[in-house]
């Protein structure tokens, strides 16, 4: 199951553009559930050191926004994401940068990488594409501790 909580297409957006829609969608699970919610992934893992003060700023604890491994460029030239050398184990971020360790309050989660598609998380839609007995395969092969 996934917790309730806001997403956004967060990539290239000023820090005001994120303050905006994060605050609005947070009071919106707020309103609609009852409860803050304390989780958030960002979609497409488009997260950034500004997202997680956003997010920090509305009393958020956690993040699942770095998929260890994938890097995606522009036109196949431009980089715009590069989780390459991102830890594949919860850890606190920089201030600096979500994939590099540092004393930042929130807790990252990375989703768990899939080994036979490096870039790719391990997920329904694997399994869905590629049948259960892959999927059970590519599991086995995880080497972090925790798979998410």
């Amino acid at each position: 199951t996934h917790e309730t909580g806001p997403r956004s297409y967060l990539s290239r957006k000023s820090r005001s553009a994120l303050e905006f829609e994060l605050r609005t969608a947070t009071d919106r699970v707020t309103e609609r559930f009852g409860q803050r919610p304390m989780h958030f992934r960002a979609p497409n893992f488009s997260t950034s050191r500004d997202t997680l003060s956003v997010l920090e700023e509305l009393g958020y604890r956690s993040d699942s926004s770095v998929l260890p491994g994938r890097f995606v460029r522009r036109w196949k030239v431009v980089p715009i994401l590069d989780h390459r050398r991102a830890p594949r184990d919860p850890y606190h971020p920089s201030r600096t940068s979500p994939i590099v360790e540092g004393d930042f309050p929130i807790l990252e989660i990375p989703v768990t990488s899939n080994p036979l598609i490096e870039g790719s998380p391990l997920g329904l839609g694997f399994v869905h594409d590629s049948g259960s007995e892959i999927a059970f395969r590519a599991l086995a092969s995880v080497t972090n501790q925790y798979a998410i």
